[in-house]
């Protein structure tokens, strides 16, 4: 084998004996090359042992081959490269192991021809025929009898190649997203637009993307956000950290303002430091969530409406039950009582108008009942202490489940919160009834601060955690209503199996 070394002479030197077998279809000048080889092997100094262990150890392939392209010595690289041994590797020339259809190939030569090197990539061909793609740096020298050579280093890229190709489809696939986004992608370098997507140039509302390029981002902020969007885009600058999604307004080309959320993240575009920003338009869902805020306030003042319009036609009723049927109802008594003082002794007679008193006695006591559950008069007159307790004790009487009190005078309380606290203890104590189950219930009502405080608890069943929550338990909603009026809140306590408790809190004075 010969090796060339830097000084431009051949080195030559017998790395195993072996003779050169004759080259057929070989052109003169080759033969004689190779003769002259054979005639130069000799002993080698130290310094070429160096530059054949360097030849031979060499990871890249590193060929010695004559102007035409005819290879004259090639390292254990080169062979495993190529999949020949050395021996068949030294009888091919470049049309064996180039696809020289490859256009590549012609500009390489081109230019080492002109230059006396080159390099570049090119298509390679193996023993087997399979075609792989490698980088060639090849240069022309001559050795000290002035005879040209050409030396070839060549390296496959083939993983390099196929993490380009990755990289390319990766990059290809992203910007197919990036386009077809729904919402807005923009990219801005030192402040000023250098990407836009296909949304984004719609939402600005721009003819083309040259519109929006070059433009200073600050330019689409409302001037109410100009002075925080500032800030912002210096602390990406600065610290180069992903802002959390915020809501900005926007100003579009023809100076219509958006509402906007927008996300900004710190990103490398065209090798220079960039931001990219994500525009998701919300007007319609602002829109959207003023009316509902709207809506509800109006639901809210029509559920107060008819509220206090249900009570105020309960108290009304009530009042009509207790004083016109009440009163006709014991004037009946009386006169019934009178007939039977005044009646002949007959005992038939005296049976029936006992009877007829009985009844009417019934009947003045369920006509109080249902005027007190309409609207306890004692509830004004007495306060809502006497209020609670004339209810536990008909509650107790009903229905045998025994009742604690502990209830605190509290000074002062609004009309209005005394008759909320007591349809809401009302409908807290039907709930019992109707669904714990229970044996006691503990009332207590006190005051902390500046607010009022009212305990309902039982040891019943409990509730569980998504009967509280769901949009069916009109009861709990119904409470919740009631407080909302006077900025009051409702607590519920409970779980399957460990009983109930109800807090109710409302501010004192309003």
């Amino acid at each position: 084998m010969t090796y060339v070394g830097h000084n431009g002479g051949i080195m030559a030197t017998i790395y195993k004996k072996r003779k050169i077998k004759s080259v057929k279809n070989t052109s003169l000048p080759r033969i004689k090359l190779k003769r002259k080889l054979d005639e130069s092997r000799k002993v080698l100094p130290s310094n070429e042992i160096i530059y054949r262990k360097f030849f031979e150890n060499s990871v890249d392939a590193l060929l010695l081959t004559d102007p035409n392209g005819n290879i004259l010595s090639a390292n254990p690289a080169a062979c495993i490269m190529y999949g020949y041994p050395e021996e068949e590797l030294i009888k091919l020339s470049r049309p064996d192991v180039t696809d020289i259809t490859d256009p590549r190939l012609s500009a390489l030569l081109s230019e080492r021809a002109l230059n006396g090197k080159a390099d570049g990539e090119l298509t390679l061909i193996r023993k087997d025929g399979t075609r792989f793609p490698a980088e060639v740096s090849s240069a022309i020298f001559k050795d000290d009898k002035g005879l040209e050579y050409t030396s070839m280093i060549i390296r496959k890229i083939t993983g390099r190649k196929l993490a380009e190709e990755a990289l390319k489809e990766s990059r290809e696939k992203y910007r197919n997203i990036v386009d077809g986004s729904p919402d807005a992608i923009a990219i801005y370098t030192e402040g000023k637009v250098v990407y836009a997507n296909n949304a984004c140039i719609s939402l600005f509302r721009a003819s083309s993307i040259d519109q929006l390029i070059g433009m200073p981002v600050i330019k689409f902020v409302h001037p109410d956000f100009t002075a925080i969007v500032s800030m912002r885009m210096n602390e990406i600058g600065e610290f180069q950290n992903i802002l959390p999604l915020v809501k900005e307004k926007l100003l579009l080309l023809d100076g219509t303002a958006i509402d906007a959320e927008v996300k900004a993240i710190p990103i490398t575009f065209n090798q220079r430091p960039s931001v990219q920003i994500i525009i998701h338009d919300i007007t319609e869902r602002k829109q959207a969530e003023k009316e509902i805020k709207e809506s509800k306030k109006q639901l809210e003042k029509l559920y107060k409406h008819l509220n206090n319009s249900r009570e105020n036609e309960r108290a009304e009723i009530a009042r009509e039950i207790h004083d016109e049927l009440g009163q006709s109802l014991t004037a009946l008594k009386m006169d019934l009582y009178w007939v039977l003082e005044n009646a002949p002794d007959n005992l038939l007679i005296n049976k029936k108008l006992k009877g007829m008193i009985d009844i009417v006695s019934t009947t003045i006591k369920k006509v109080q009942v249902i005027s007190s559950g309409l609207r306890p008069g004692m509830l004004d007159d007495l306060g809502l202490i006497a209020a609670l307790e004339w209810y536990t004790q008909e509650f107790q009487e009903r229905t045998h489940i025994k009742c604690s009190l502990e209830l605190e005078e509290i000074p002062q309380i609004n009309s209005k919160i005394n008759l909320i606290l007591f349809r809401i203890f009302q409908e807290g104590m039907t709930n019992i009834i109707r669904h714990a189950n229970a044996k006691n219930v503990a009332v207590k009502l006190y005051s902390s601060f500046s607010n009022i405080f009212m305990k309902i608890s039982d040891d019943g069943t409990g509730i569980k955690k998504e009967k509280i929550n769901s949009k069916d338990s009109l009861g709990f909603i119904g409470m919740k209503e009631r407080l909302k009026q006077f900025d009051g809140t409702l607590e519920i306590i409970s779980s399957a199996g460990s009983g109930t408790s109800l807090l109710i809190s409302i501010p004192m004075v309003k």
